[in-house]
């Protein structure tokens, strides 16, 4: 039987983008989330504004980033 010399790889590759492509699509809805749920954040303080301080702290993490210091 003969072989290509890459079939291996060609298969490895393909399983790496198999097993990333759930959590690609999983970060862009949860990015997606995360921003209309900052925004209506953002909208609910405004009622209260003062200095503007709380709604610009207000920003989005998403998994394994931090989250910004407060003041």
């Amino acid at each position: 039987m003969a072989s290509d010399g890459n079939g291996l790889a060609k298969t490895l590759t393909a399983m790496e983008r198999a097993r990333r492509a759930p959590r690609e699509a999983l970060l862009r809805v949860l990015k997606k989330s995360g921003e209309e749920l900052a925004a209506a954040q953002r909208a609910l303080a405004e009622s209260s504004k003062e200095t503007g301080a709380v709604i610009e702290s207000i920003t989005l993490s998403l998994p394994g980033q931090s989250t910004p210091p407060c003041g």
